[in-house]
């Protein structure tokens, strides 16, 4: 196999989801596991609900309130899942920062002040796992090999280039998908965008 070569659909070594999304996916799903409970509490009341018929215009107005609550609870479960749980997962952290933000200030107000606080606590984890997946990859190469007058056994020249491996070109390109600098794998040769996942 030629140095830098690199099989169509590989991913680079050391591709792998920054440790704060593991944390904030599971935040997330923790939320969402509350959510779930506090409709599935509502719902068997809203099998009784002609029975709120025969309460007069009381058993009425608590029936529509429990209604419009389960509709709500069903709604925020389904942004949780689709907007926030899901986009995580996908590697969509930026997508996924702002419903979060929003169902964690939702879920206050509206009374879930469990949901709520793991909400935000995923927000700031979500922005945690944008900033790690920002750092550039760590690239490991061989030493070279002992020569005399050198420092030292191992002894790699900061400048020097590693023996078949491509150098880093002077600017990096951008990703055409997200805008961002690609980071230079030196394994394969290439660019690699964190972000989008994609060589460029």
């Amino acid at each position: 196999m030629q140095p830098g070569y690199m099989p169509m659909g590989a991913m680079p070594p050391m591709v792998q989801p920054p440790p704060s999304a593991g944390t904030a996916r599971t935040l997330v799903l923790i939320a969402l596991i509350f959510q779930f409970i506090g409709s599935a509490i509502i719902l068997p009341f809203l099998l009784i609900l002609p029975l709120f018929a025969f309460a007069g215009g009381f058993g009425i107005i608590l029936g529509i309130a429990l209604g419009i609550g389960l509709l709500i609870g069903l709604f925020f479960l389904y942004i949780g899942y689709a907007w926030v749980y899901r986009r995580i997962r996908d590697g969509q952290y930026e997508g996924a920062r702002t419903p979060a933000l929003i169902l964690g200030i939702l879920g206050l107000i509206f009374g879930g002040f469990l949901t709520g606080i793991l909400y935000l606590i995923a927000y700031v984890k979500i922005g945690d796992a944008i900033n790690e997946s920002r750092r550039p990859a760590m690239t490991y190469a061989p030493p070279y090999p002992y020569t005399p007058g050198a420092a030292g056994p191992g002894f790699t020249p900061a400048a020097a280039p590693v023996p078949g491996m491509a150098p880093a070109p002077a600017v990096a390109p951008l990703c055409p998908r997200c805008g961002r600098p690609g980071t230079y794998i030196a394994q394969y040769g290439r660019y690699y965008c964190y972000t989008d996942q994609q060589y460029l």
